[in-house]
This record gives structure tokens, C-alpha cells and sequence, in this order.
């Protein structure tokens, strides 16, 4: 886990072993990226990024890029680091649970892909390899559940509201209105500091 300079770190230069993945419990930078780079580290994961910063890491159209059909030759010129971002462009803190998770399994070994293809459904996926202990204790794989039920927590992926977390309260049984003017299929949230929004199921996705 590495905190950027100001955060309560000190101001000393953290020493970061060559080779490894970096996990940063917030937004990134484009001075972060460049230091990740100098440093050897081959992979970070971070909550976001702005869309300048990145694009600009990565001296190339950003939008042509996740759009590209030819994924291999379109990643070949970029800098050699992986970036996964758990909440996407722009500037948003990563969720507790997330930190936590990240947290509990530093030190393990660990893949990371970061193709991504709009157009393939490519998206960037991080591996972890599970402590011997965690095995045998009856351990067994789970498959996800992505049903939005009542009682679900789930994160905005999208909109204003893009990070915020809560529990689905209310299932409307009729298409909402929403202020874009859109007619869509919606649940009423209970957000962690008690706030009710009502946001389309389609900017939603289940996280437990």
C-alpha cells in the first residue's frame, strides 16, 4: 500500500521494491505515474484518475485507444505499466471494502491485465493467489451474485451519484423519469450516510 506525499506519510520518500503490483487507496496523478515508473513497480491499482492525467501518462487518445479493435498493436507503445482503476476516470476515493480487500492479501502474488476493449468487453482483471491457510479451510470457489435484489449492496458506476454506495431499498415496479428525460426500470438506494436516491438499475451494480 502506498500513500501519495501529504497524506499523512510524513513527506518521506517511500521505498517501493522493483517488480511488484502498488496499491494506492485513492486517485491517482500523472507525477504519481511518473514516479511509479522511475521506480520499476510494473503494476498500480488506484480508485481513479483524471482524464488529462492519464491521457497524458500515456501520450495517446484515450478514447481511440479503448475503442481500438486490434488490442495487442494498440497497447504495444505504451508505458510499461498496468493501471486498473476500481472506479474509473476522474476523482474518486476507493470504497473501504476495496481497501480492505486489497489490504488483506498484500504481499501475495498476483496477475494483472490491463486490456481494455469497449468494443470486445475487454476490461482489466487483477488474479490473486489465495494463502495456503485460506485453501484449507474448506475452501470452495463462489460464483458472484449479480442479481439486484432488496437488501443488495451495490455501486454507482455512472452519472452524478458515479462511486457512491448503498442498498437497494425499493424496486419500482413502473419506469421512472429521470431529469436527462430518460424513461427507465429504477431502485430507491440507502446510501451509507442515510441519503435515499433513486437511480436507474442500469448505473448499478451489486458489490455483496
Amino acid at each position: 500500500m502506498w500513500q501519495a506525499p501529504g497524506s499523512g506519510g510524513g513527506g518521506e520518500k517511500q521505498s517501493v521494491p522493483t517488480g511488484v503490483l502498488l496499491v494506492v487507496p485513492g486517485p491517482l496523478n500523472s507525477s504519481m505515474l511518473r514516479e511509479v515508473l522511475a521506480s520499476g513497480v510494473v503494476g498500480v491499482i488506484a480508485s481513479s484518475i483524471p482524464f488529462r492525467d492519464l491521457e497524458g501518462f500515456l501520450q495517446t487518445n484515450l478514447l481511440e485507444l479503448i475503442n481500438r479493435i486490434d488490442v495487442e498493436s494498440a497497447q504495444a507503445h505504451l508505458p510499461p505499466v498496468t493501471i486498473l482503476l476500481t472506479e474509473g476516470i476522474g476523482i474518486f476515493a476507493m470504497p473501504i471494502r476495496t481497501i480492505n480487500f486489497l489490504s488483506h492479501y498484500q504481499g501475495s502474488i498476483a496477475l494483472l491485465s490491463g486490456t481494455t476493449s469497449i468494443r470486445q468487453g475487454i476490461f482489466p482483471e487483477l488474479v490473486i493467489s489465495l494463502p495456503l491457510v485460506e485453501i484449507q479451510q474448506h475452501w470452495h470457489p463462489m460464483r458472484p451474485d449479480t442479481t439486484l435484489s432488496i437488501g443488495a449492496q451495490v455501486r454507482v458506476c455512472s452519472g452524478d451519484h458515479e462511486g457512491a454506495i448503498g442498498t437497494i431499498n425499493y424496486l419500482y415496479s413502473h419506469q421512472q423519469v429521470f431529469a436527462s428525460g430518460i424513461l427507465a426500470r429504477a431502485a430507491l438506494l440507502r446510501l451509507e450516510d442515510g441519503s435515499m436516491l433513486t437511480v436507474p438499475l442500469s448505473v448499478i451494480e451489486r458489490i455483496s
